[in-house]
C-alpha cells in the first residue's frame, strides 16, 4: 500500500491533463445532447430506423471509431446515450443501447493509442501507446468486432 501511495503521484501527476479533459469531455457531451434538436433528426431516423437492431452495431462502431481519431468516447457515449432512447427506432432496446456502447467504449480503450487510460499504461510500461493499441491489442480487436456484432444482432434483446 506504502508503495502505491508513493508511485500514484509519479503515475498521474503526467496524465493531469488528460485526467481533466476526461471530466470535461462527459460534461461536454452532456451539454451537446440538449442543443440537438431531435425533429431535426428525422431524415436520420428514415435511414436509420429500417436498421433495428444494427443501429447497436453501428453505434459501437462508432465509439470505437471516433476514439481512433482523437475524439473521447465519453463524448461519443454520451452524445449515443442522449439521442439514441429518444429516436423511434424498432428493436433498439435500452439494455441493447446500453450494452454497445459499453462495449464500444472498451474496445475504444484498448486500442485507441490517445485515450487516457493508454497514455497511462504507455507511461508505466516505456511502450509506445500505438504499439499497445495496434500491435498488442490488434487480434483481440478484430475477432472480438465479429463476434460482438453477431451477438446484438442475433441476441434476444
Amino acid at each position: 500500500m506504502s508503495s502505491l501511495h508513493r508511485q500514484l503521484p509519479w503515475l498521474l501527476a503526467p496524465s493531469a491533463n488528460e485526467i481533466v479533459v476526461l471530466g470535461a469531455a462527459g460534461y461536454l457531451g452532456h451539454l451537446c445532447v440538449a442543443l440537438v434538436d431531435v425533429q431535426s433528426l428525422s431524415p436520420l431516423v428514415a435511414v436509420l430506423g429500417p436498421l433495428g437492431a444494427a443501429n447497436a452495431v453501428l453505434a459501437m462502431l462508432m465509439v470505437l471509431l471516433l476514439a481512433q481519431v482523437g475524439v473521447n468516447p465519453i463524448v461519443t457515449v454520451t452524445l449515443l446515450v442522449g439521442l439514441l432512447p429518444s429516436l423511434p427506432i424498432e428493436g433498439l432496446s435500452p439494455a441493447l443501447i446500453g450494452a454497445s456502447l459499453m462495449v464500444g467504449w472498451a474496445l475504444a480503450l484498448m486500442s485507441s493509442p490517445m485515450t487516457a487510460s493508454m497514455l497511462i499504461l504507455s507511461r508505466f510500461t516505456g511502450v509506445a501507446s500505438t504499439r499497445i493499441g495496434y500491435r498488442w491489442n490488434a487480434r483481440f480487436l478484430f475477432a472480438a468486432i465479429p463476434l460482438l456484432s453477431a451477438w446484438f444482432l442475433l441476441a434476444p434483446w
